[in-house]
């Protein structure tokens, strides 16, 4: 498969499911939170620094073959933001990469 566009849907404040963790080492949290139902809150750029507060982005893929099943799609998100901290071991970053497959 060749991604032909990858379209964002939607970005901001939002609040899922369930909070299933996803092991990720890109993630300076260690972790990203994966839930089957997305509800974005409010449209926004600017996420607030307060606790527990969950943010996210939706996109859609575009390439896939109709003519091919299970088609395997492997890409990386790459989100660049301004400093954040892990309070407990005090690692910063600005910027993850989630690697998707």
């Amino acid at each position: 498969m060749k991604i032909k566009a990858i379209e964002l849907i939607e970005f901001g404040i939002a609040k899922t499911d369930s909070d299933e963790q996803e092991l990720s080492e890109g993630s300076i949290a260690g972790y990203f939170l994966r839930g089957e139902q997305i509800e974005f809150i409010r449209r926004t750029a600017t996420i607030p620094a307060k606790k527990n507060l969950e943010f996210g982005i939706y996109y859609i893929v575009h390439g896939f073959d109709p003519n091919v099943q299970n088609e395997l799609v492997q890409f990386s998100c790459r989100l660049i933001h301004p400093k954040m901290v892990h309070p407990e071991t005090l690692e910063a970053t600005t910027e993850l990469t989630d690697f998707k497959s």
